[in-house]
């Protein structure tokens, strides 16, 4: 094959994804009946009774496009925040949404700032566009993200990404710290604030990043309806942000980047609060059971106020993963140096939990 014909150097050097294995394909080759999903962060108890009848009622209108607007959850999403209709977009899940910010205000040589343990699409994305990452270091043994370094990243950088909380590691930015941020940081910098997993927060001191927007700066915040909401599998994202900045965003946007059922389940669930209430009590439940259960055997956790831990062993996580999976449990490994002995582990039912820490128990992790 000619190389003339072969894509830039700088998409030839990003790393293909390569995803686990389809779960019914695992379950054959292993002979399991079930495999127990905790390596994805999802709400492993999936949508709300509501929301499923939606959607069935909603199933004979799938051989139709979708609205390409997105009009009705978008007008919804914008009453929600106290925000102009202008102000919302939708994407096939936040991931979309990264990935359009970097291709609308990022380019070759610029500079996209994130956490030195940063959620993957960050990079890939900056990547996408030639663009070079930033990444600010942790602070040491809580791996929680330094402000100072970000205020010091983004004085060159052309987009910021502060995930709070953040994953992997689950940690946040507390309300202090971000006014710091802004205070100090300057509008010639595009801040993304993802929120991903907002919905999970207790914390009294965990800011909204939507306050910063309203109050004019240039600023995205981005939400999901993947986690808490249990939509995983229909890819609904959101980002709210002036509607200048907005309508860039618009420009790169393919049409009906949202499906119809996905649209009509978030509004579904966005109608459902007792869901989200629900799920939002029983992760602090099992999140400390799952926690105190990982510390027993000797894990080293890293505090997280989302819905997955971050658990260091002594052992390569990849091999702990194999054996687990071996038992038909999925949970998160990583290839990345200063993670190579830590797996990120959902949330997930009581039973599931208890599961997971019997597994291990079992094959005698951490050695």
């Amino acid at each position: 094959m000619s190389g003339a014909l072969r894509a830039p150097e700088h998409i030839r050097e990003i790393q293909i994804y390569t995803p686990g294995k389809p779960v019914e394909l695992l379950k054959k080759e292993l002979g399991l009946a079930r495999i127990v999903q905790l390596g994805s962060n999802e709400n492993t108890r999936g949508p709300s009774p509501k929301v499923l009848a939606t959607l069935a009622s909603a199933l004979p209108e799938v051989g139709f496009y979708s609205d390409a607007g997105g009009y009705l959850l978008r007008q919804a999403l914008a009453a929600r925040y106290r925000l102009g209709f202008e102000q919302v977009l939708l994407g096939n899940g936040s991931g979309e949404l990264i990935d359009l910010i970097c291709r609308a205000f990022a380019g070759p040589g610029q500079v996209v700032a994130m956490s030195g343990l940063p959620f993957v699409q960050y990079r890939l994305s900056a990547q996408l566009v030639g663009a070079r990452s930033a990444m600010v270091p942790v602070e040491g043994a809580t791996r929680r993200d330094d402000i100072e370094g970000f205020v010091r990243a983004a004085q060159e950088a052309r987009v910021v990404f502060l995930a709070n909380p953040n994953n992997p590691t689950g940690t946040y930015v507390r309300r202090d710290e971000l006014a710091d941020y802004f205070e100090r940081v300057g509008d010639d910098v595009l801040t993304v604030v993802d929120q991903a997993y907002q919905e999970y927060v207790t914390e009294p001191d965990y800011p909204d990043a939507l306050d910063y927007l309203r109050q004019g700066r240039n600023v995205i915040v981005l939400g999901t309806f993947s986690k808490a909401y249990g939509l995983a599998g229909l890819r609904v994202g959101y980002a709210l942000g002036p509607a200048e900045l907005l309508g860039d965003l618009e420009r790169v946007r393919l049409p009906f980047n949202t499906t119809s059922l996905g649209q009509v389940a978030a509004l579904a669930a966005l109608d459902d609060p007792a869901w989200v209430a629900e799920a939002r009590e029983r992760n602090l439940r099992e999140r400390a059971f799952l926690a105190t259960g990982l510390e027993e055997l000797g894990f080293r956790l890293t505090r997280s106020v989302a819905n997955f831990v971050l658990a260091e062993g002594n052992t390569p996580g990849t091999e702990i993963a194999r054996e687990l999976e071996r038992r038909g449990l999925q949970v998160r490994d990583f290839g990345a140096p200063a993670l190579a002995r830590s797996l990120r582990i959902t949330v997930g039912t009581h039973e599931e939990c208890q599961q997971l820490l019997s597994a291990l128990a079992e094959l005698g992790f951490p050695r």
